[in-house]
């Protein structure tokens, strides 16, 4: 794959996911939400952020809305957990072509197990469990404490 292909493909992957992570933040002010997703997808960054890291750039530069453009209305501050859940929601190979690059990514596609369905999926649901899935967790804590 030439430069110019996979830094094409790169912005495109990055729109759609920045439209995936807008979609349940629909409920919350939209500025905030916005800036948020900024810093979201700043997670998938070569200089690898941390999530701490990052949301505190997100207070700092709602604070500085707050005080420069929306003094009569301020800008809500959306929590951590909502931040890190969106983190996670990223698209893996995605943040892992954009933090180590698309040659590790490739590496690491061909060393990952693909993921199975479970043959136990609560109420008929499609969704496969991942090993680090909360669905996962519930059928694990359930084994355990049949056990």
């Amino acid at each position: 794959m030439d430069r110019m292909t996979f830094d094409l493909q790169a912005e495109i992957a990055q729109s759609i996911q920045a439209t995936i992570l807008m979609e349940p933040l629909l409920r919350f002010d939209p500025v905030s939400a916005a800036i948020m997703i900024g810093f979201v997808m700043s997670y998938a960054d070569k200089s690898r952020p941390t999530i701490p890291a990052l949301y505190r750039k997100y207070r700092s530069e709602l604070e500085r809305q707050n005080a420069t453009h929306f003094r009569n209305r301020e800008l809500p501050l959306l929590s951590m957990y909502l931040f890190r859940s969106s983190v996670e929601s990223l698209n893996e190979d995605y943040v892992l072509a954009a933090r180590h690059g698309w040659h590790a990514a490739e590496r690491y596609r061909g060393h990952r197990r693909p993921h199975t369905r479970s043959a136990h999926q609560d109420n008929g649901s499609r969704t496969a469990r991942t090993p680090h899935s909360p669905e996962s967790r519930v059928a694990q804590a359930g084994a355990q404490s049949h056990a």
